[in-house]
């Protein structure tokens, strides 16, 4: 047993603290008397406004309606506690509403996070961005932060300066969209939905708008000069500063729009920050289509002066495939010969033609709408070759006619045949 004085000193005062609280009216009688209108002027999940008394590691001390004292605990502690001063009014979500030891347990990050839903609400409603900080990126877009709030900007909502020519290597998993995290951008809101915890937002809605309004200054047939900010498979990203405006805008030239060549590789005729001029070919919704290749005369004008039926020309083969031959000719005109056009009972064209190589070729037919031009290497036929195929197709089938004598039945058949049919007609002797 213990016997010092000084530990039945503080149970003492223990008795004597314990007594006064158990005499002492509760927290919600002194508050109802505070507030006799209110039956419940504190309840959980309410957030109320609290001044703040003192400010320490692991707890705050607020003074809550001028009647009872709140705590907030470590855990609780809203993103911005540093910056508290005693005085300062703040909301808080109420936890508990009274502890053992008389104390309000509230939570400011919780009153933050109900009070950022509702701002997020109103913001949607009226349109207005609103700044938002980039958490991580994956393949399907940025996540992002708002006030504890977590978000998503898909990658078809990101702004067309932060997609462009990396849209492709970004959709395989993050690519150049890393170098945003931790970045703020603007945004607008799509979608908030509190109970699902789910928030979508929008960086293009900001920025398409102001492009929108830009490219309507753009007109069809412009020649521009710009920069190539991407380059993927299917074409060319270029960006070009409109006359008269400071802010740049990016299109894309298809990689049918950057020659009148066929084109394999895109790379090994452009770099990124190449300079290059383009001409505008479409301005639809904020979005411009450039050409190259328009910049240059179309090969096309004036081939059937160029190139007629009948005619011999020189041509080097470009690609053999399993149906003929691509064959390119005078003037950056490509040409087909077919497999059946190589000669007679041909299953290889690379058993005739070889890639590189040059061949004399004669032209069949050109077809200017559908940019195509015909070939064979089949010699032409000769006058006399001519008039027999056609003798062949024009002379007629012959039918011979036979007379048989039935003496049972006493009439005379006669029988007219055919190679197809046979028909019969029937007399009767007299």
């Amino acid at each position: 047993m213990n016997t010092d004085p000084r530990h039945f000193l503080n149970i003492s005062q223990n008795l004597k603290e314990i007594n006064n609280m158990t005499q002492s009216p509760s927290l919600m009688d002194t508050l109802a008397q505070k507030s006799p209108d209110q039956l419940a002027p504190i309840s959980i999940g309410k957030i109320i406004e609290c001044s703040v008394i003192s400010i320490s590691k692991n707890k705050v001390i607020v003074d809550v309606f001028g009647v009872a004292l709140g705590m907030v605990p470590e855990r609780e502690f809203s993103y911005d506690v540093d910056d508290l001063v005693p005085g300062d009014k703040v909301l808080a979500y109420v936890l508990m509403c009274e502890n053992q030891d008389g104390y309000v347990i509230l939570s400011l990050k919780r009153a933050d996070r109900e009070r950022v839903w509702t701002t997020l609400t109103d913001k949607q409603s009226t349109g207005e961005p609103i700044k938002v900080k980039v958490a991580a990126a994956n393949r399907g877009g940025l996540l992002v932060e708002f006030g504890g709030v977590e978000g998503f900007i898909p990658i078809s909502q990101l702004a067309s300066d932060h997609m462009g020519g990396k849209q492709e290597e970004d959709t395989r998993g993050g690519g150049g969209l890393r170098n945003l995290v931790g970045t703020t951008i603007r945004a607008k809101i799509l979608t908030v939905d509190k109970p699902a915890n789910k928030l979508i937002l929008s960086q293009k809605a900001i920025g398409d708008e102001r492009l929108e309004e830009l490219a309507k200054k753009v007109i069809v047939g412009t020649k521009l000069s710009g920069t190539v900010s991407g380059i993927v498979d299917f074409g060319i990203f270029v960006k070009v500063t409109i006359p008269g405006e400071t802010q740049e805008m990016e299109g894309l030239v298809h990689i049918s729009e950057v020659s009148w060549d066929r084109v394999d590789d895109l790379h090994s005729l452009y770099e990124v920050g190449q300079n290059v001029d383009v001409t505008v070919i479409e301005n639809k919704t904020g979005r411009l289509s450039f050409s190259i290749k328009r910049l240059t005369p179309d090969p096309w004008a004036g081939v059937e002066t160029m190139f007629k039926p009948g005619s011999t020309v020189t041509g080097a083969v470009t690609r053999i495939t399993p149906f003929g031959a691509f064959i390119k000719l005078p003037g950056s005109l490509d040409g087909l010969v077919h497999i059946s056009e190589l000669g007679e009972n041909i299953s290889n064209p690379q058993d005739v033609v070889k890639e590189g190589e040059s061949y004399p070729f004669r032209i069949l037919s050109v077809d200017v709408n559908g940019r195509k031009i015909s070939l064979t290497m089949k010699p032409e036929k000769s006058d006399s070759q001519k008039k027999n195929s056609e003798k062949k197709l024009e002379s007629p089938t012959k039918t011979k006619e036979i007379k048989k004598v039935d003496v049972k039945e006493k009439t005379v058949k006669t029988v007219s045949r055919t190679p197809k049919k046979v028909t019969k007609k029937s007399t009767t002797k007299k």
